[in-house]
């Protein structure tokens, strides 16, 4: 890897730390079980940029997809 790649992922993982740390909602997306996709904000927190926790409901809709389907996306964007 050259030098100005390892700047740049240096960058972005600067970046991606700073919209971690400036957002308390992340958008958690899953998918029923025939595949439709569900997206729903829930409040959030991190360990290590790596871990994210959330608290929901056992019956609220990503809980029971999550039952089915245990993949889930998290886009990362900036709130500003």
């Amino acid at each position: 890897m050259e030098r100005s790649e390892r700047s740049s992922e240096r960058d972005l993982t600067v970046v991606a730390r700073e919209i971690v740390d400036s957002n308390r909602y992340m958008t958690l997306a899953t998918a029923t079980g025939d595949g439709r996709p569900w997206a729903a904000p829930v409040w959030y927190a991190h360990e290590g940029y790596t871990d994210f926790l959330w608290v929901s409901r056992p019956e609220a809709r990503h809980s029971r997809n999550l039952v089915r389907r245990p993949e889930i996306a998290i886009p990362g964007q900036s709130s500003c």
